[in-house]
C-alpha cells in the first residue's frame, strides 16, 4: 500500500508543477499592471519658485499679483486646523470625511504656495510606459495634452477617470494673507460610493493645513476651508476658459478676476519662513454633506466664534464651574458675537438689494452699467459670507451672481436676484 501511495503521489507531481507554474506565470501577467495601481487620495503643492499648476496660467498670475484685488470676507487670524474642526463637525451635519493626503513640498516668504492639486481616484505608483498618450476620457474632461504632461510631471499617474479633481492658486493679497481660488474640479464619485445618481449632488468642501516640521507649538502655519458649494456628480466647472481643448484660467490687469471664481475662500494668514526653500508638509482632506441645509450648517460652524471657543478663551473650565458671576460673563459675550453677526448679515442683505435695484434699473449702453454689476456682484458675494457666518446657505445661488460685463442678460438677472427667498 505505501508503494503504491510513492508511486501516486510521484505520478501527481509533474501535474502540481504545472499548476504552479501556471499560477506563476498568472501572477507575473498582472504584477506590472494590477500590482502597481492603488486607489486613494493625493495632494500636490508648488512654491511660486518652481510653479507646477495644472490650469492657472502662471505668466498671467505673475503680471497680475499685487495689484490689491478687493478681497472680500473677514480675516481669518486665529492659525488652527480646519481639518481638525472638520472631523470633529462632521458627525453632527450628515458629513463624510474622506482621507487624509499629506504632501512634503518647499516654500518661504520669498517663494509662497501657489498652485494645490488634490485627485481622488486609481493611480499608477509609477509613470506607465504610455504616460504620453492623452485618454479619451481626460479629453473629455478639458484637460490638454500639456496639462496631461504636467499631471504626470506632478506624480499624479491617474489610472483610469478620477473620482473628484481640483485645482486652486493662492492669491496674496498682502504680505502672509492668502486667498485660496479654484481653477478647476470635476466630480465624478461620491466619498461612500453609495449609489449618488447624475441627477444627485453633494455640498462639498476643502480643508488644507501647512505645517512646518520644525515649528515647535505644533499648530499649522496656515489653515483654511474652502467651501465649493453643492456639486452635481458628473459636473465639472472650468473657473476659466477652454484654449487648446484644455480649460485655462488666467488672471489680468483690467479686470477684477478674484470675482470669476464665487466660491474664493475667506482670506487667511500663512506664517511662512523667511529662509528660501524651507520644508513643509500639506495635509488635505474632502468633505462631503447630504444635505444642501446641512452643508452650510456644517460650513457655518467652521467658520463661527461658538460659546465654546469664547469661553475657553476667557475662562478655565474650572473657574465657570465655580463662578455665577463667570458664567454669565461668558453668556453675555457669547450672545454679543451672535447680534453682532445677525445685524451685519441683516445689513448686507439691505446692502445687495439696493445694489440689485440699480444695476435693475440702469441703461446696459450707459458707460457706468459695469461699475453698477460690480457693485452688485461684490454687494451678493459679501452677504452670501454673512450668511455662512451665521450657519445658513447662500443668499444668492451662482446662477444669480451678477457677471462683469454690460448686456440686457445682466440686467436681467440683477433684477431676478431682487426676488430671492433670504434665508
Amino acid at each position: 500500500m505505501k508503494t503504491k501511495t510513492w508511486l501516486s503521489l510521484l505520478r501527481a507531481v509533474p501535474i502540481v508543477l504545472l499548476l504552479l507554474t501556471i499560477g506563476c506565470k498568472s501572477t507575473s501577467s498582472f504584477d506590472t499592471q494590477e500590482r502597481e495601481i492603488f486607489t486613494g487620495t493625493l495632494v500636490r503643492i508648488s512654491s511660486n519658485s518652481e510653479p507646477s499648476c495644472v490650469f492657472l496660467d502662471t505668466t498671467s498670475y505673475e503680471a497680475a499679483t499685487g495689484l490689491g484685488f478687493d478681497i472680500l470676507g473677514g480675516l481669518i487670524t486665529q492659525v488652527s486646523s480646519f481639518i481638525a474642526a472638520a472631523l470633529t463637525e462632521a458627525g453632527t451635519t450628515q458629513t463624510t470625511i474622506g482621507e487624509t493626503a499629506s504632501y512634503n513640498f518647499k516654500a518661504s516668504a520669498n517663494h509662497p504656495p501657489l498652485c494645490v492639486q488634490i485627485v481622488r481616484g486609481d493611480f499608477y505608483r509609477s509613470e506607465p510606459k504610455n504616460a504620453s498618450v492623452l485618454p479619451g476620457w481626460a479629453s473629455n474632461a478639458k484637460i490638454a495634452t500639456t496639462q496631461w504632461t504636467k499631471f504626470n510631471q506632478l506624480q499624479i499617474h491617474m489610472a483610469a477617470p478620477p473620482e473628484f479633481v481640483f485645482e486652486g492658486f493662492f492669491y496674496p493679497e498682502k504680505k502672509n494673507v492668502f486667498v485660496l481660488t479654484p481653477t478647476y474640479y470635476a466630480y465624478r464619485t461620491s466619498l461612500l460610493n453609495d449609489g449618488l445618481t447624475f441627477d444627485g449632488s453633494r455640498g462639498i468642501s476643502i480643508a488644507l493645513d501647512i505645517y512646518s516640521p520644525t515649528a515647535a507649538s505644533g499648530k499649522p502655519q496656515g489653515s483654511i476651508v474652502l467651501p465649493m458649494g453643492t456639486i452635481r456628480r458628473g459636473q465639472l466647472k472650468c473657473y476659466g476658459e477652454l484654449k487648446d481643448n484644455g480649460c485655462t484660467y488666467s488672471l489680468k490687469k483690467t479686470d477684477d478676476t478674484i470675482f470669476n471664481a464665487v466660491q474664493t475662500s475667506i482670506p487667511f494668514i500663512m506664517n511662512l519662513p523667511k529662509e528660501n526653500d524651507t520644508p513643509l508638509y500639506a495635509r488635505s482632506v474632502i468633505t462631503e454633506t447630504r444635505d444642501g441645509n446641512a452643508f452650510f450648517d456644517f460650513i457655518g460652524k467652521l467658520y463661527s466664534p461658538t460659546q465654546t471657543s469664547i469661553v475657553a478663551a476667557a475662562k478655565t473650565k474650572a473657574e465657570l464651574a465655580l463662578s455665577e458671576t463667570a458664567r454669565n460673563s461668558a453668556n453675555i459675550d457669547s450672545e454679543t458675537v451672535v447680534v453682532t453677526a445677525q445685524t451685519a448679515y441683516v445689513d448686507s442683505i439691505s446692502a445687495a438689494s439696493k445694489a440689485l435695484n440699480i444695476c435693475a434699473n440702469a441703461d446696459p449702453s450707459h458707460s457706468d452699467f459695469i461699475s453698477y454689476a460690480a457693485d452688485a456682484r461684490k454687494a451678493q458675494l459679501t452677504a452670501n459670507l454673512k450668511a455662512h457666518t451665521m450657519g445658513k446657505r447662500d443668499v444668492y445661488s451662482n446662477e444669480l451672481i451678477v457677471p462683469l460685463n454690460s448686456s440686457q442678460g445682466t440686467k436681467a438677472i440683477c433684477s431676478d436676484a431682487l426676488n430671492v427667498q433670504i434665508p
